[in-house]
């Protein structure tokens, strides 16, 4: 998301964005006067706080986690998959921050922190097409394909950045609007694929196929270039 964006999600919890960096840090006054740095690195992801009144002296450290642990497929990500996943994890943890109004109160929140993948999703906008506005009465005739790209290209962000249990459900909210849309079914048959659950993916992809053919070769294609990534991972 934009700085603006950044500062106004932060301004809805009574919180102030002080620094912003996309995909690299950020720093939100929260109610309690106290100062959180969200900082995102190239394998893990922490959070200090300070009260502003003393400077950098002593920052306490509210948690850290490694990317890896809420993005499983991380270390196999290209150079720009992992940028963009670094920024969704960014910008999934200020609004979880944001909504703090204490440091203690983020600290009991860390051990049980949503994966800030599914908050960037979505709450912070993300995802290869962004949500529009609801449409008025003149555009509903139109929003219907807008929703299903909406839901589909999630659900992929998501099984590119190692979620597949996660991308499930929005294929599912496409299939719910048109239970027809081969590429749904593909998606969905994809995901339960990855997570391991052969004979649900069976039927997904037989639905895609009977619905449209060329899903077919399109499921070769991504076997064929799946078992060269793996051969090439071995070799290297």
């Amino acid at each position: 998301m934009t700085p603006h964006d950044a500062r106004d999600l932060c301004a809805k919890h009574g919180s102030v964005l002080r620094h912003y960096e996309p995909g690299r840090v950020a720093s939100i006054i929260i109610p309690s006067g106290e100062v959180l740095t969200v900082s995102v690195g190239t394998a893990t992801a922490k959070i200090f706080c300070k009260r502003a009144l003393f400077g950098w002296l002593l920052p306490k450290r509210i948690g850290d986690k490694n990317l890896a642990d809420w993005i499983p497929e991380y270390s196999r990500l290209s150079r720009l998959q992992m940028s963009v996943a670094r920024a969704m994890v960014l910008d999934g943890l200020i609004n979880l921050a944001a909504q703090a109004r204490c440091a203690g109160e983020l600290s009991f929140a860390w051990t049980v922190l949503r994966n800030p993948i599914e908050v960037a999703v979505e709450d912070c906008g993300w995802g290869l097409m962004q949500e529009q506005a609801r449409p008025t009465a003149e555009e509903r005739s139109q929003s219907k394909a807008q929703e299903l790209a909406t839901w589909f290209n999630k659900g992929k962000a998501l099984i590119e950045l190692g979620g597949s249990e996660q991308a499930i459900p929005w294929f599912d909210k496409a299939l719910a609007i048109d239970p027809r849309l081969a590429n749904a079914w593909f998606g969905k048959g994809e995901a339960l694929f990855r997570l391991g659950r052969l004979d649900d993916a069976k039927t997904c992809l037989g639905k895609a196929i009977e619905i449209d053919p060329q899903c077919a070769a399109d499921w070769a294609s991504d076997v064929i270039n799946e078992a060269q990534k793996k051969r090439t991972d071995i070799e290297g």
